[in-house]
């Protein structure tokens, strides 16, 4: 039931589509990454200084 000459233009369709979905998917694992990277920032900016300031006190408690 194959019309002559369909076979490329299907092919070349399911090739598209495809592609597409690769590009979204790409997309959205790069939204993702966009989305964690402030979370990274935070934790970076905020809780290293903070544990260093704790390390600091507690060494400062051990010396009275």
């Amino acid at each position: 039931m194959n019309d002559p000459g369909l076979d490329e233009p299907i092919q070349q369709t399911s090739k598209d589509v495809e592609q597409d979905r690769k590009d979204e998917l790409d997309f959205q694992k790069e939204d993702e990454q966009a989305f964690l990277n402030p979370s990274r920032w935070w934790f970076a900016s905020t809780a290293f200084p903070l544990l260093a300031v704790f390390a600091t006190q507690s060494t400062w408690q051990k010396e009275d």
